[in-house]
């Protein structure tokens, strides 16, 4: 394959690919799920209160997004025209839905999607998960699916989540104070982002089990810096709600609909590594996330499946990198100086 078309190649699948998709889901079968946030004031009372008030990052872009098409720039003049009109089916969940802030969220929200795709291609460009074959397409199908609950922040935490799976599949040289950086920008955006905490450890596996110094001393100020980032979140903006918004357990486990949003993560957890020869890495994943998964479980809603879509991407990623985790993988994005990693 060409120069040309391998660049061909990654725009359509890393780039146009993901634009369809979201543009498909936001403007063909859009959001049957949250309601009266298509508008400024109902959205800013839906994310401006309760445990969501704490992801501060997608909402101010959010807000930020809409404040620009609203502007009266040649881009946003032509954004409005080409989204001058919502679904109809949004005025049943929102009577006041504004046309411009919907399109906020997608343009919002399908840039981070592609943002996303990018990283998942590169993160697999070179490994024997090639982006052409099941794992990418599992990741971006998920991604895109899992939008039938229209929120700000989704697809940017996948953004900010991806990145730092990157960054230690393939670190930079000094990698540690910009996978700092990554983790506490992502925790602005959602606490998925304590994933990132069980990936390290899973792709380290071996050598933090051995006690190594440096992977010890790395996995140990990245924890600080998501416990700093979260708390002092919950410093600035009170404690009400800080933890949660309800109890979800029993109607996770009593009702047909979230019984099914369940049992979505060991299915396509067995889909992604059965067989895998990063199989061992992957249940050390799943292992090290069983605190989210459980909080999850408890508090949150699991009809709504995009809980599980970091998960998934985590175990898409050690799958695709199992060459990496066994010792012959790709360099360093950077080369690293001696004594680094």
């Amino acid at each position: 394959m060409g120069t040309i078309d391998r660049w061909l190649h990654a725009g359509m699948l890393a780039v146009a690919f993901p634009f369809l998709v979201s543009l498909f889901v936001y403007y063909g079968f859009a959001t049957s799920y949250t309601g009266h946030t298509f508008h400024e004031a109902g959205f800013r009372a839906q994310y401006e209160s309760g445990v969501y008030k704490y992801r501060v990052l997608g909402r101010e872009l959010l807000l930020e997004t809409h404040r620009f098409l609203r502007s009266e720039s040649q881009l946003a003049r032509i954004a409005r025209e080409l989204f001058a009109k919502s679904p109809a089916s949004l005025a049943i969940l929102d009577p006041r839905a504004d046309p411009t802030f919907y399109a906020a969220y997608f343009v919002q929200n399908t840039a981070f999607m592609i943002l996303s795709c990018i990283l998942l291609y590169v993160l697999l460009g070179e490994s024997p998960a090639a982006p052409t074959s099941g794992g990418y397409m599992a990741g971006v199908s998920w991604m895109a699916i899992s939008q039938y609950v229209v929120c700000p922040y989704d697809t940017l935490s996948y953004a900010l989540i991806l990145l730092s799976f990157l960054l230690i599949v393939r670190p930079l040289e000094s990698n540690l104070p910009i996978l700092a950086l990554v983790l506490a920008v992502s925790t602005l955006a959602r606490e998925s982002s304590a994933l990132t905490l069980s990936f390290y450890f899973a792709y380290h596996h071996e050598r933090l089990l051995r006690f190594e110094r440096k992977e010890l001393t790395q996995l140990v100020v990245l924890v600080g810096v998501f416990v700093a980032t979260y708390g002092l979140l919950r410093a600035h903006f009170g404690l009400e709600n800080a933890l949660w918004q309800r109890a979800m357990l029993h109607a996770n486990l009593a009702t047909p609909s979230n019984m099914a949003g369940l049992l979505a993560l060991p299915v396509v957890a067995y889909l992604v590594c059965g067989g895998s020869r990063a199989l061992r890495p992957c249940l050390v994943f799943l292992a090290c996330s069983s605190p989210y998964i459980v909080a999850m479980l408890a508090i949150a809603n699991t009809w709504e499946i995009r809980l599980w879509v970091p998960v998934w991407l985590g175990l898409i990623s050690l799958a695709g990198t199992s060459r990496d985790i066994l010792g012959q993988g790709k360099p360093p994005l950077v080369p690293a100086s001696q004594g680094s990693r």
